[in-house]
C-alpha cells in the first residue's frame, strides 16, 4: 500500500506491524498467569484487600498441577466478576462504584457470599501482581497474541509465504493486557473515478482476555482526505470466550476467525461504495439529525462542535458520517472507547440506510423521511452488541 507522507504521518505508527504488536503481545504474556480454584479456596484479607488462598488448600495450574498464587490485589474488573458470580444482589455496582469503599466491607461481603457459595469453580486471571479476573470455568482462552497469530498467518497468504503482504498499523492502536484493539490497512482505492479522492480500506481487530469483549473482526475504511476512520462491527463476525477448549473446538475458531477477517477485507470496499453514494441521500437538516445522535448514544456534548465541522456542510446522511467520524477522530481528550464507538455508530449507519448500488439507490430514503428513521436509529446500540462477549 502506497500512502503520501502526510497520511503516514499522522495515522500510520511508522514501523508498527502485525510482528511489533506480537512482540509485545509476547511481553506481556511473561507478566501473566492463570489458575483454576474453587471459589471457598480463598479469601480476601479484611486488612489488606488482597485475595488470598486458605491454609492448606492447594489450587491448580492450568495444566492441572498444583499451583500457589501470590497474594493478589483484586481490580475493579475482578470484583465485580466475584460479585457477579456470588450472586450479590447489585454488588458490582456498590463494590466497585463506591470510591473510598472501606477495604474490610468489600472483603467482609466478598468472603461472606463465598461461606454460601464455596463450590463455585473459578477461572482466576492475573496480570503482574493482580488478579485481572475471576472467571467462570468456561470460559475459553483466547488471548491477544494468539488472536495476533492468526492475524499474521492470513497475511501470509494462509501461511504459504514467510513474510505477511504489505499493511499498515494505524496510530491510535490499543494493545493492553485486558484488552486489544487495532486498525490494519492492507489497501487503497479511488472509487468513483477518484471524485471523492482516495480511500484505504482494511481490517479492524477486537479482543478481550477478562470477559470484556469478543475476539472480532470488523470492516475498516479511512477517507483520506480528511483522514476519518470508519468501521463496521458485523455481530455475527465474533468468537466468543466461551465453550469447549479441545483441538476440534479450537480448531474450528481458529478457522472462523480467519473467515471474518477475510470477510472484513473483502466488505470494506462495499462499505467505502456506501460512502460515496450517501451523498444523494438529502437530509432536511444534518444538524438536527447530528445533535440527537450525541445526545441518544451519550457522546459527550463536546464533539458536536467538532462533528459539525467534518460534516463539510454536507447537508446529506454522507455529511453525517463523516461528521461523526471527524468529531471521533479530532475532538481532544476523547475516551478512546468513545472515539471507537462513535466511528462504529457511523458505519452501521451507513449500512443500515445507504445504498451499495443503482438496485439499492432506488430502494433507500431520503429527505424527510430518512431524517425521521436516523432520529429513530440515533438510540440503537447495535454496534456495541457485536463486541459482547457471552462469556464471563
Amino acid at each position: 500500500m502506497t500512502v503520501s507522507p502526510e497520511y503516514n504521518a499522522r495515522y500510520i505508527d511508522n514501523g508498527t506491524t502485525i510482528d511489533t504488536l506480537r512482540a509485545m503481545a509476547g511481553a506481556q504474556d511473561a507478566e501473566k498467569e492463570d489458575f483454576r480454584a474453587r471459589s471457598g479456596q480463598l479469601y480476601v484479607d479484611n486488612e489488606t484487600g488482597l485475595l488470598q488462598t486458605r491454609e492448606n488448600e492447594v489450587v491448580k495450574d492450568l495444566d492441572g498441577s498444583p499451583y500457589t498464587p501470590t497474594p493478589l490485589n483484586l481490580t475493579k474488573t475482578a470484583v465485580g466478576h466475584m460479585a457477579g458470580k456470588l450472586g450479590i444482589y447489585h454488588g458490582n455496582a456498590f463494590l466497585t462504584g463506591n470510591e473510598g469503599l472501606p477495604v474490610n466491607i468489600t472483603a467482609d461481603t466478598l468472603n461472606h457470599f463465598i461461606g454460601q457459595e464455596p463450590d463455585k469453580e473459578w477461572l482466576v486471571r492475573t496480570y503482574g501482581a493482580n488478579a485481572r479476573a475471576a472467571l467462570s470455568n468456561r470460559y475459553l482462552i483466547m488471548d491477544h497474541l494468539w488472536a495476533l497469530d492468526l492475524v499474521k498467518y492470513f497475511l501470509t497468504n494462509n501461511g504459504q509465504y514467510g513474510e505477511p503482504v504489505p499493511h499498515l498499523i494505524m496510530s491510535g492502536w490499543r494493545l493492553e493486557p485486558d484488552y486489544m484493539n487495532f486498525k490494519l490497512l492492507v489497501s487503497e482505492t479511488e472509487p468513483d473515478g477518484g471524485s471523492d479522492g482516495s480511500y484505504g480500506f482494511g481490517v479492524q481487530v477486537t479482543n478481550g482476555e477478562v470477559g470484556n469483549a469478543s475476539l472480532a473482526a470488523a470492516e475498516l475504511i479511512l477517507r483520506t482526505s480528511c483522514f476519518n476512520s470508519t468501521t463496521y462491527r458485523n455481530k455475527d463476525w465474533r468468537v466468543m470466550h466461551s465453550g469447549n477448549a479441545d483441538k476440534d473446538s479450537m480448531a474450528l475458531r481458529e478457522s472462523r476467525f480467519l473467515e471474518y477477517v477475510g470477510k472484513a477485507l473483502r466488505q470494506s470496499t462495499e462499505l467505502i461504495e456506501r460512502m460515496v453514494r450517501s451523498r444523494q441521500q438529502r437530509l432536511p437538516s444534518v444538524v438536527d439529525v447530528m445533535a440527537e445522535i450525541v445526545e441518544q448514544q451519550g457522546f459527550p456534548e463536546e464533539v458536536l462542535n467538532y462533528a459539525m465541522i467534518g460534516t463539510e456542510n454536507n447537508n446529506s446522511l454522507f455529511g453525517l458520517a463523516n461528521g461523526l467520524t471527524y468529531g471521533a477522530g479530532n475532538t481532544p481528550d476523547l475516551n478512546p472507547d468513545i472515539r471507537e464507538d462513535m466511528e462504529a455508530f457511523a458505519g452501521s449507519m451507513l449500512n443500515q440506510f445507504a445504498p451499495l448500488n443503482d438496485k439499492e439507490a432506488a430502494k433507500v430514503s431520503s429527505g424527510d423521511a430518512l431524517a425521521r428513521k436516523l432520529f429513530k436509529f440515533a438510540g440503537s446500540k447495535v454496534h456495541l452488541e457485536a463486541l459482547k462477549d457471552g462469556a464471563s
